[in-house]
């Protein structure tokens, strides 16, 4: 199962950030921090992703900061100087689809073991 802590752990390894909680209001640690928000809506379950823990992963003071952080990142998507962290982004996804893939394969060799 993904988990926001994962995905919060993969970015930081993609984008070599030590710790995307830290305060700091530099635009590729903000960035970063959309992008995980962006991806936890994407691929955690809703009972996992619930806005006020996001923000304690996060590293934000109120809650709102993840609905303004998910809305931000979607709309700068379009921009062209956005190039880089929509790579960021994408290649974070491709980890977790292929992450969730092969736990699906490793669902179905236990379920045919068990079938036998």
């Amino acid at each position: 199962m993904i988990t926001p802590e994962y995905i919060k752990k993969l970015v930081e390894f993609k984008t070599g950030v030590n710790d995307i909680s830290i305060k700091s209001n530099k635009i590729d640690v903000v960035n970063y921090r959309y992008i995980t928000i962006a991806l936890c809506k994407e691929f955690v379950p809703k009972k996992l992703r619930i806005h006020f823990d996001l923000a304690v992963l996060l590293g934000y003071i109120e809650h709102s900061n993840v609905s303004y952080g998910y809305k931000t990142f979607k709309n700068s998507l379009k921009r062209r100087h956005y190039k880089y962290y929509k790579e960021v982004y994408d290649d974070c996804k491709k980890d977790i689809e292929s992450k969730i893939y092969q736990n699906k394969i490793n669902n179905l060799t236990v379920e045919y073991d068990l079938i036998k």
